[in-house]
């Protein structure tokens, strides 16, 4: 996988997107976003991935950008789940970025779980839209969902005094509809991000005891470069692929609700990313072939 891109050219040129237009008539364009990203040498990860993750990003910000001026829908429901949609991309944008940046300096046990985070928020991007009553409900949630983060705030806090004498009784948070609004669907979410993948990408930041006895072991494994043995994550491509996947649903669902004008990168997105994903089919395969050679032999 390492070396399809030429990585003194990635590091040279800014990464750029042009002003983001939208079809209909009478919409507002946003300005050009652009802007260098601070992307390190991609020493233990490949390059041409770290590339294609950073671009992506760039064109999330400027969809935030195209998506706010989309002029106000008379249904509460559409409205809604545009509101959502347009604060989730933003989200995603830095989310994105936040990725590509780490990965690209080797930090990838840092980096799961912004791939988490990504994941989770193509499973909304896909589902979201088929289940509009719900967007409504999660967009009604905010006060309750304010209200539980600021009962763990002093008694004493301004602003958890503010929201309890605004809200009074008892509501169901977003946290909770997002959890439990459409499990029925949850499998077709498993492309992005298994419950085994969610749990475990969240480890090593919380410094949970399953971190702490895999940093343990690297430590014991490690030689002189302890920074490296810690740091580095021998699937750190494969999450990178995940992450690559997520984004451009996100980017194909804002395009086709939208309408924003992004198809002739999603073109170019789709064509990178379907030459990595050839090359995992085929490892994906020869590893199957072995493990089924192994077991043969066994029997």
């Amino acid at each position: 996988m390492r070396g399809l891109a030429n990585r003194a050219e990635m590091e040279e040129q800014p990464l750029s997107v042009p002003p983001l237009r939208l079809q209909a008539t009478g919409y507002a364009s946003t300005s050009s976003i652009t802007g260098r990203m601070a992307l390190g040498p991609c020493e233990h990860v490949d390059p041409s991935l770290v590339q294609l993750m950073a671009q992506m990003a760039q064109v999330l910000y400027a969809s935030a950008g195209a998506m706010r001026t989309l002029p106000p829908s008379g249904e509460d429901e559409s409205r809604a789940l545009r509101e959502l949609l347009t604060a989730s991309v933003a989200i995603a944008a830095t989310e994105a970025e936040t990725f590509a940046t780490l990965c690209s300096l080797d930090l990838c046990a840092t980096a799961r779980i912004h791939a988490r985070s990504l994941g989770d928020l193509a499973r909304r991007f896909v589902l979201l839209p088929n289940h509009r009553d719900i967007a409504k409900r999660m967009y009604d949630a905010s006060n309750a969902s304010r209200r539980q983060l600021y009962a763990t705030a002093p008694l004493d806090n301004p602003a958890r005094l503010a929201i309890e004498a605004a809200f009074e009784g008892d509501a169901t948070t977003m946290e909770q509809l997002e959890r439990h609004a459409y499990d029925a669907d949850d499998q077709s979410a498993e492309l992005f991000m298994t419950a085994f993948e969610a749990r475990y990408m969240s480890k090593w930041n919380h410094a949970d005891i399953v971190a702490l006895a895999e940093a343990g072991q690297r430590l014991l494994a490690a030689a002189d470069n302890v920074r490296t043995t810690l740091v580095v994550d021998v699937g750190a491509d494969a999450m990178l692929y995940r992450a690559v996947m997520a984004v451009l649903s996100i980017l194909f669902v804002i395009r086709k609700l939208y309408g924003v004008e992004i198809q002739d990168r999603l073109d170019d997105f789709t064509a990178r990313f379907n030459i990595f994903k050839a090359s995992f089919d085929a490892e994906a395969d020869a590893e199957h072939a072995g493990a089924e050679a192994i077991a043969s032999r066994r029997t």
